[in-house]
């Protein structure tokens, strides 16, 4: 429930049937260790649910979303 949302959505590449169970994850560069720890954990769970994880690969939270289990 997102107050404000962007009235538009950007892609650059195919999509696919797969796409549609997909999630970004983002947040700050700076993240505590918790944080870090937290965010490795909710994308674990959506992994081990068929759920397709992207983002920018940014330092932080964006990266720790992509590190392996």
């Amino acid at each position: 429930m997102i107050g404000n949302l962007p009235p538009f959505l950007f892609y650059r590449g195919e999509l696919d049937a797969r796409d549609a169970r997909s999630i970004a994850v983002v947040g700050t560069r700076q993240a505590s260790e918790d944080g870090l720890r937290r965010a490795a954990r909710m994308a674990r769970e959506f992994v081990d649910h068929d759920v397709v994880i992207a983002s920018g690969l940014a330092k932080g939270i964006d990266a720790a979303a992509h590190q392996p289990s």
